[in-house]
C-alpha cells in the first residue's frame, strides 16, 4: 500500500481566532418566535408557532397506542441497540410503502414501488433530491409560494442550480392559484422536479381538488416532469388514511415515476423521533439493486444509518391490525378537536369583527391556519403575548384551547381593526 505524504501550510501566527469572521446568520422564523414565546413571562402567552400537537390542557400528547407499545419494546428482552442496515428495517420500509399505496396495490406487490427508511422528512427530501441530482441529472426545481422554506434550501444544497418558486396561493382571493400552478408547469423544462404537498398544503391548508389533480397529473406526465411529494400529513387533512393517500395514488396509477418523503411526526406524535421515508415508484425494467445501492450511496456519508427505535414503534403500530386501527382512531380524534377549534374560533371572531371575512378559518385542513394577515400584524400579536409565523400569519391551531381561545380571538380583533 502506498501512502500519500500531505504537506500542510504552517499556521500564521495571529491573535485572532480562525473563526473570527464567522458573522450571525439571520434568524430562522419559527425557532425565533417560539424562543420569544419562551422567555415572555406572561401567564396568558400563546404558542402558535411550531408544528406540534397539544391536547385540550396545552399539553403535548404522547398517543396511546404509541405510549403502550414502547412500553412493550423497552420490556422485550429482544429489544436491541444494534445498527439498522442502512436502508432502514425492512419490515419498516414495508409498513410505510404499504400505508401511502395499499398493501395490495400491484405497484408493491410486484416490486415497482419500495421504501427506504430515513430521517424525519428533511432526510428523504435531502437524499432524493441528491439522488435525482447524481442519477439523472436533474438541476431544476420549482416549490410552492409559500412552502415550507426547507424544500427551496435541501435542493439548493442538493446541486440543483435552478431552484424558484411556482404560483399556489393568491393572497387577494385566499385561494389557490391553480392557473398560475399549471402555466409554471407548461414552461418548466423537462425533468424539472416539482415539490407537491399531497394534502393539508403547509402553511396554506388549501389542496387543489381531485378534478384539478387528474389535470396536474396530466400536465406532469405530458411534460414529463418530476413529482417529489411531500407527504407530512397523511390522516391530517380528512382523518381518513386512504383518502389523504389518494393523490399519491392517482399518480402512480397513470404511470409516472415518482418520489415520495414520507414522515410520522405530526400524524403518530414521534417528532423527535425523526422517523421517516423515501418512497420510489418506478417504471418496469427498472433495476432495484441498482436503484437501492445509488441510494445506498448517497445516504452513507450523510448520516450512516437510521435510527432503530422509532422504527420499532412504526411497525408495531402499522402492521398489527388491532394497533393501526387504535392509531387511526386516535389521530381522528386529534383531528376532530382542531376542527372543532376552527368552528369555534370563527364563530368567535364573526361575532367580534362582523365585517371581515374569516371564511379561510374553516375553509382550510390540517393543523394550520394561514390567516392572511400582515407581518405587521403578525409581529403586533406578540404584544397580546400570541406568537405566530409573522411573515404569513401562519398559526398552529393545535396550540388553541378552551382556556385560551378567548384570548386570542381578542387579540385577532383587536389586531385586525388597528394595524394594516
Amino acid at each position: 500500500m502506498v501512502y500519500i505524504a500531505y504537506q500542510f501550510a504552517q499556521p500564521v501566527a495571529t491573535d485572532m481566532s480562525l473563526f473570527s469572521g464567522v458573522r450571525e446568520g439571520p434568524p430562522i422564523e419559527v425557532l425565533h418566535m417560539k424562543a420569544m414565546h419562551d422567555r415572555d413571562p406572561s401567564p396568558v402567552k400563546i404558542n402558535l408557532t411550531v408544528g406540534g400537537y397539544k391536547d385540550e390542557q396545552g399539553k403535548p400528547w404522547v398517543l396511546p397506542v404509541v405510549r403502550e407499545t414502547e412500553v412493550a419494546l423497552v420490556s422485550n428482552p429482544a429489544t436491541t441497540h444494534e445498527y439498522l442496515p442502512a436502508l432502514g428495517s425492512p419490515e419498516g420500509n414495508r409498513a410505510a410503502v404499504e400505508l401511502l399505496l395499499g398493501s395490495t396495490n400491484p405497484l408493491v406487490t410486484e416490486g415497482r414501488a419500495f421504501a427506504i427508511q430515513s430521517l424525519g422528512g428533511t432526510g428523504p427530501l435531502r437524499v432524493g433530491a441528491e439522488f435525482l441530482q447524481q442519477q439523472l441529472g436533474c438541476r431544476s426545481a420549482r416549490y410552492s409560494d409559500p412552502t415550507w422554506i426547507n424544500h427551496r434550501d435541501i435542493f439548493i444544497k442538493s446541486g440543483f442550480t435552478d431552484v424558484t418558486p411556482y404560483p399556489y396561493w393568491n393572497s387577494a382571493m385566499k385561494s389557490l392559484d391553480f392557473d398560475g400552478l399549471l402555466a409554471s408547469m407548461e414552461a418548466a423544462p423537462p425533468l424539472t422536479v416539482y415539490i407537491l404537498h399531497p394534502m393539508a398544503h403547509n402553511p396554506t391548508g388549501i389542496d387543489p381538488t381531485r378534478e384539478q389533480w387528474k389535470r396536474i397529473c396530466a400536465l406532469m406526465k405530458s411534460r414529463k416532469l418530476v413529482p417529489f411529494f411531500d407527504c407530512a400529513y397523511q390522516g391530517w387533512a380528512s382523518g381518513d388514511m386512504d383518502e389523504d393517500a389518494w393523490v399519491v395514488r392517482h399518480f402512480a396509477s397513470q404511470g409516472l415515476e415518482l418520489l415520495v418523503s414520507q414522515s410520522f411526526g405530526k400524524n403518530l406524535g414521534l417528532y423527535g423521533d425523526r422517523i421517516g421515508f423515501l418512497t420510489l415508484v418506478v417504471g418496469e425494467g427498472v433495476s432495484l439493486p441498482a436503484l437501492q445501492s445509488q441510494l445506498t450511496l448517497v445516504l452513507r456519508p450523510m448520516y450512516g444509518n437510521p435510527c432503530r427505535p422509532a422504527a420499532a414503534l412504526l411497525e408495531k403500530i402499522l402492521l398489527d391490525p388491532k394497533k393501526r386501527s387504535d392509531w387511526e382512531n386516535q389521530l381522528r380524534s386529534m383531528v376532530t378537536r382542531v376542527n372543532g377549534v376552527r368552528s369555534q374560533l370563527r364563530q368567535r371572531l364573526e361575532a367580534l369583527v362582523p365585517g371581515y371575512n374569516w371564511d379561510s378559518i374553516t375553509q382550510q385542513v390540517g393543523m394550520f391556519w394561514f390567516s392572511g394577515l400582515s407581518e405587521a400584524q403578525g409581529l403586533a400579536l406578540a404584544d397580546h403575548h400570541v406568537y405566530v409565523m409573522p411573515s404569513n400569519g401562519r398559526m398552529n391551531l393545535c396550540g388553541v384551547n378552551p382556556s385560551n381561545i378567548e384570548h386570542l380571538a381578542k387579540a385577532l380583533a383587536t389586531v385586525v381593526t388597528s394595524v394594516k
